[in-house]
């Protein structure tokens, strides 16, 4: 087990990072997402509920119109089902793309933002209802966001109610589009032998934590990732003394966990 680091807190550095610590003792640093991405993410997510609604009450009003409900349904209640239907449409929307899409939105992947929990754990579906449920706390006055912006400007860590609630930040997201490979680069594809199947050399949880470190490398400061790439190395000393062998494979600590993860 990795019990040589003390576990710490959640922190916010001055410079806009927060550093969180996972129950693998793994640490972690985010950027996090200012008030101008957000609104510009929150922006275009706001645009595809509107076309959706309109879509859905252009149709609701064809539908009544020609069965002859219109005649038996009062303002007030016409009022109400819009109320209920921007309601329905709006929370779904962000429970299910942030439940399916790991915390992302179609506005929060076009500005690189992403929703984690405290710890920097996946949102789930029960997380993400709470969130978007307060959202409509946050919303006001008069969907003005004052609310929400008043608290995410005074809390460190940029969140608002819905966050503070469900225990949830937006921060940025760097991911790393390396191809890590463990074959042969001077042998070329076509040439090459088809590959024997073989015995995964970590378990569950031990990858886990190395898939955990090698999609977020790319957060983590210089020296903390060489620090922690060292400490995971000797970790998995079995697996890597096994991959090793095979070319291709690195000399620093860091390319020697990627092409074990690309193995795995």
């Amino acid at each position: 087990m990795l019990a040589t680091a003390p576990r710490l807190p959640s922190v916010t550095a001055p410079s806009g990072t927060v550093d969180v610590e996972t129950p693998e003792l793994v640490i972690l640093s985010y950027t996090v997402a200012g008030v101008g991405s957000r609104a510009y993410a929150a922006l275009i997510d706001y645009t595809i509920c509107l076309v959706f609604f309109l879509v859905v009450a252009l149709l609701g009003a064809v539908v009544t119109a020609r069965t002859g409900l219109a005649a038996n349904v009062s303002a007030a209640w016409a009022t109400a089902l819009l109320f209920l239907l921007q309601f329905v449409i709006l929370w779904g929307y962000y429970v299910l793309w942030e439940g399916l899409a790991d915390g992302q939105t179609p506005g929060k992947r076009r500005l690189g933002l992403r929703v984690v929990r405290d710890g920097g754990f996946s949102v789930d579906f029960g997380t993400s209802a709470v969130r978007n449920l307060l959202r409509f706390v946050d919303m006001q006055p008069l969907l003005m966001y004052g609310v929400g912006l008043t608290a995410a400007v005074a809390s460190r860590q940029g969140k608002r109610i819905g966050d503070m609630v469900a225990g949830t930040i937006v921060v940025h997201e760097e991911v790393s589009t390396d191809s890590p490979t463990i074959a042969n680069p001077g042998v070329a594809a076509s040439d090459a032998a088809p590959e024997t199947p073989r015995i995964a050399l970590l378990d569950d949880d031990e990858f886990t934590v190395l898939d955990r470190f090698v999609s977020r490398r790319d957060a983590i400061a210089a020296d903390r990732r060489q620090a922690l790439a060292a400490t995971l190395a000797g970790r998995f000393q079995r697996a890597l003394g096994a991959l090793d062998q095979l070319p291709g494979t690195g000399t620093s600590a860091t390319s020697r966990l990627v092409a074990l993860h690309g193995a795995e």
